[in-house]
């Protein structure tokens, strides 16, 4: 389920959308408060993020016979894509509905097919103790045309939201 809760027009199609998502699967049956998030339980709210379980290194193919460790890219919306090491160094990663990536210091930046860049360089553990799922959130979105927001966060190492500002004026306060 996807619902937008706030949706500011903006310069050139540069339009800011709060989206909240629901993944049921999201939730562990066997202790259903560890992943608990801001927006509830099996809720998400963010501008995207970058997904890889086990090791919080995301640059490295360690398994090169395997997608098993891949990253995962999970949009706004709430719709995940695998990310596919390409054996180049530009772009390092690539998905089947053209989406790339490439590292840089702290994350990732991830290309939208449109030319939109997301810096991904908020790192946050969002599994559990015993199964860890690290999490690079979007810091930064940049659209082809030179529009761009920040999303700060609240705390050290929380996916908590406090802000999003664009280099338009328009700011929203979570």
């Amino acid at each position: 389920l996807q619902y937008t809760d706030l949706h500011l027009p903006g310069n050139g199609g540069f339009d800011l959308a709060v989206i909240r998502s629901y993944n049921s699967a999201s939730i562990d049956p066997l202790n259903p408060y560890e992943t608990e998030s801001y927006a509830g339980l099996g809720w998400t709210v963010h501008f995207g993020r970058v997904l890889k379980s086990k090791d919080n290194v995301i640059c490295n193919n360690v398994n090169q016979t395997s997608v098993a460790d891949n990253p995962v890219l999970e949009l706004q919306d709430g719709s995940k894509q695998l990310l596919a090491f390409t054996g180049s160094t530009s772009p390092l990663m690539l998905t089947t509905q053209r989406w790339k990536a490439d590292c840089m210091t702290g994350g990732v930046a991830v290309y939208s097919p449109e030319g939109t860049r997301y810096d991904m360089t908020r790192l946050v553990n969002v599994g559990t103790q015993f199964k860890p799922v690290y999490a690079w959130y979007t810091t930064k979105i940049t659209d082809k045309n030179g529009n761009y927001a920040t999303v700060a966060y609240t705390g050290t190492a929380t996916a908590q939201m406090s802000s999003i500002t664009t280099n338009d004026g328009r700011s929203i306060t979570f």
